[in-house]
């Protein structure tokens, strides 16, 4: 175990039927660095967040999952939540309707009346939180007059608001529109690990993967391939490497989009609830 990782996943396997999701996965993830997870769709990335996100149950796989070298167990979002984890999930999790402010505040820990949306003590969360995600924003503005880079950086302004220890990226680029929001994203991220988080980064992306990773590790059928350090990326290699050896499997359950729409995407964060 290495004494500094913020999180340890050791021989993590997860069944869907008889095809391996993950198949005897293990990894490290280190404060003030990106850990990026490549692989293409079907090779167990979002699996894996799941299982942080407390989406799948401890119950449901085999392995260990070490918090700051404490084991635990993640039954629901909730002990993800208080273990000091959050997810920022691929698809647009965001209340239109609503305002930036109660989009950062909603479901914060129920009975924890100083976050009321309102209060002062919540407006200075929010406030921090969305400078540390790389926006100014007037927090009483509706989300819908928000562009869609922004709504995804309130995403990630919403995870921090929370003060987690390490935040999960699900395909963060996907919906970036150029060169421009992908960069301002990266810098966001940089800045992030800066300030001693460590962050866990999926994507399908070699090119993307050696632009923001410090180390990356590559799934490939839900079995890690191998994992390299910055003085060793190499584009080809991790193309290749990263092929599946099973072009006939789809993607499974796991591939899907967060479950039950916008309240999967914010359970995942917050942890609010506990699924049926």
């Amino acid at each position: 175990m290495d004494e500094a990782a913020v999180l340890e996943i050791k021989h993590l396997t997860k069944m869907f039927h008889s095809v391996a999701a993950l198949d005897d996965v293990s990894l490290l993830a280190l404060p003030a660095a990106i850990h990026v997870l490549l692989g293409e769709d079907g090779a167990g990335k979002t699996t894996l967040l799941k299982v942080l996100g407390g989406l799948i149950p401890a119950s449901a796989y085999e392995g260990e999952i070490l918090v700051e070298g404490q084991p635990v167990s993640i039954r629901t979002p909730l002990d993800s939540f208080r273990h000091g984890m959050a997810v920022v999930p691929r698809g647009l999790g965001v209340f239109p309707s609503m305002s930036v402010l109660d989009n950062i505040m909603v479901g914060h820990r129920p009975g924890d009346r100083s976050l009321l949306s309102g209060s002062r003590a919540a407006r200075q969360r929010a406030e921090q939180a969305l400078r540390r995600a790389g926006l100014n924003l007037a927090l009483d503005v509706n989300v819908d007059r928000l562009s869609t880079a922004q709504q995804r950086q309130l995403m990630l302004g919403r995870a921090l608001s929370t003060d987690p220890r390490l935040i999960v990226l699900d395909e963060p680029s996907a919906f970036s529109s150029g060169p421009g929001e992908l960069g301002q994203l990266m810098r966001t991220l940089r800045d992030l690990a800066g300030q001693n988080l460590a962050l866990l980064y999926l994507t399908r992306v070699p090119e993307e993967a050696m632009q923001i990773g410090d180390r990356i590790t590559i799934l490939r059928d839900g079995a890690l391939v191998g994992s390299y350090e910055r003085a060793d990326f190499d584009l080809t290699t991790l193309v290749m490497a990263m092929r599946s050896q099973h072009p006939e499997r789809s993607p499974g359950p796991e591939d899907g989009e967060e479950p039950d729409g916008l309240l999967g995407s914010l359970r995942s964060i917050f942890g609010f609830g506990k699924r049926s």
